[in-house]
Order: C-alpha cells, then sequence, then structure tokens
C-alpha cells in the first residue's frame, strides 16, 4: 500500500498499515 496512492487503495493503505503498527 502506498500513502499517495490515495483514495484508491483507501482500504488497502489501512490494512497494511495495521499490520505495520502491529509489527508484521
Amino acid at each position: 500500500a502506498s500513502v499517495s496512492a490515495g483514495q484508491n487503495s483507501d482500504a488497502t493503505y489501512k490494512c497494511a498499515k495495521y499490520l505495520m503498527d502491529a509489527g508484521y
């Protein structure tokens, strides 16, 4: 997921952010 992808990948970004925050 990329922050620059914007709204088109919002759900994907949130998922990736969650995984990064969880330490994966």
